[in-house]
């Protein structure tokens, strides 16, 4: 369980750092900090939601039936990516909009399902002498 919390923690921290690079990228690099701040602690907290709502049931289920490959855990990041495109309240584009938020999306989710899986399910394979 602790390297749950601790794959938690990571990952939450990186969707962090994520949302904090591209809304400053989306700024043009030209923002008050505190405005920045702010954003990006919501951002976070909608990648700490979704890790413990979303992610945690899924990687529990994936590791009761020892399904712990990153490519399994690659494909539940890619997943949100898709559907929340298509939820009227996230986004209301259309054509080369739509690309723009499942590619952002998709980096998002499979970056911090990658952080969550080096965290919890790789293992080192142990060196020999």
């Amino acid at each position: 369980m602790n390297l749950v919390i601790k794959g938690l923690r990571n990952a939450i921290l990186t969707g962090w750092g994520l949302s904090f690079a591209y809304l400053w990228y989306l700024a043009d690099f030209n923002v008050l900090f505190s405005h920045l701040l702010y954003a990006s602690v919501l951002g976070g907290l909608v990648s700490a939601s979704a890790l413990i709502f979303y992610m945690l049931p899924i990687h529990l289920w994936l590791s009761r039936n020892e399904l712990v490959g990153l490519h399994y855990y690659l494909m539940v990041g890619l997943v949100p990516s898709i559907i929340f495109v298509f939820i009227p309240s996230f986004t209301d584009a259309t054509g080369r909009l739509i690309i723009e938020s499942i590619i952002t999306y998709a980096v998002f989710g499979v970056t911090l399902t990658t952080v969550f899986w080096f965290s919890v399910c790789y293992r080192k394979p142990n060196k020999t002498n």
